[in-house]
């Protein structure tokens, strides 16, 4: 039976690892037959579970009983991949998760809280507070709101201006969602969450595969 599998973003055959089976008859016409199993893609060997229900009211054809079927985690072809960011912070790597669940889930504004909060925990995790600027009288006080808080990585260094004025975009998706409970569009929280990955993978993963080019380096003119 073929499921659709989040690695290979398409349906694939499936072999079924383990299954447990179960039945009810109430003796007066209603009967139900669940399969649980686990799963595991012929193509890529990404392993997952799925649940099928079958009962009266779900149409046989040719005699050839139908399912519906479940699938855990959640997917289709509007889903995403979890990433394995393996340099993010447990914290950070435990918000991405969950926020990429609120998309599969269709959780939307959620969604969005998420991209938010994980700007926010970036900023917190870099020890950026926000930059500072001069209020009507001139005096300078700190800019510490999200806005600020993303120029501030700008200015230290972590980001290229291209790219806090990408997540700048990310944050004008949050506010409307979370201030105004206006929901983006799926395709706009799709590319919302493409560019905080890209975010993420630039300055956790490539900082640190430069990190370790470095060290050999030094290791290597030292011999």
């Amino acid at each position: 039976m073929k499921s659709y599998c989040n690695k290979c973003s398409r349906p694939t055959n499936q072999v079924v690892v383990k299954e447990e089976k179960t039945s009810y008859d109430d003796g007066e016409g209603w009967w139900e037959e669940i399969d649980y199993q686990i799963i595991q893609c012929s193509g890529c060997d990404e392993i997952s579970f799925r649940r099928l229900e079958t009962n009266p009211q779900i149409q046989s054809y040719d005699d050839i009983p139908q399912y519906m079927q479940e699938l855990y985690p959640k997917r289709g072809p509007n889903s995403i991949s979890i990433k394995n960011f393996s340099n993010l912070t447990i914290k950070l790597k435990s918000l991405y998760r969950e926020t990429i669940d609120a998309f599969n889930n269709e959780q939307l504004i959620l969604c969005c809280g998420g991209l938010r909060a994980l700007i926010e925990g970036i900023c917190l995790d870099k020890a950026i507070k926000g930059i500072m600027v001069k209020d009507r009288k001139g005096n300078d006080v700190l800019k510490e709101n999200l806005e600020g808080k993303i120029e501030g990585l700008f200015e230290s260094g972590f980001l290229t201006k291209s790219s806090a004025t990408s997540l700048h975009e990310l944050r004008f998706i949050g506010n409307e969602a979370l201030h105004e409970l206006s929901k983006p569009s799926v395709d706009e929280i799709k590319l919302a969450i493409e560019i905080l990955e890209s975010t993420i993978d630039d300055m956790y993963e490539l900082h640190h595969k430069a990190m370790k080019i470095q060290m050999k380096k030094q290791i290597r003119t030292k011999k």
